[in-house]
């Protein structure tokens, strides 16, 4: 016998594992609200400007 025949008594190692990757999907936010007219919506007021300048930069951005 040779030293490269597997040991018959050791079972082989399974192999490693591969850590899990984050899944990051895109939302499905939209501001396009279906069956609502442009008129129906409003438009963008100054307040809208002050209150996104308070959120974090992640959230409310375009």
């Amino acid at each position: 016998m040779t030293d490269s025949s597997p040991d018959p008594a050791r079972a082989p190692e399974p192999p490693r594992r591969r850590k899990h990757r984050r899944v990051v999907r895109q939302g499905t936010e939209r501001e396009h609200v279906e069956g609502v007219t442009e008129d129906e919506r409003g438009g963008h007021g100054d307040n809208d400007d002050r209150l996104l300048r308070d959120l974090p930069p992640h959230w409310g951005r375009r």
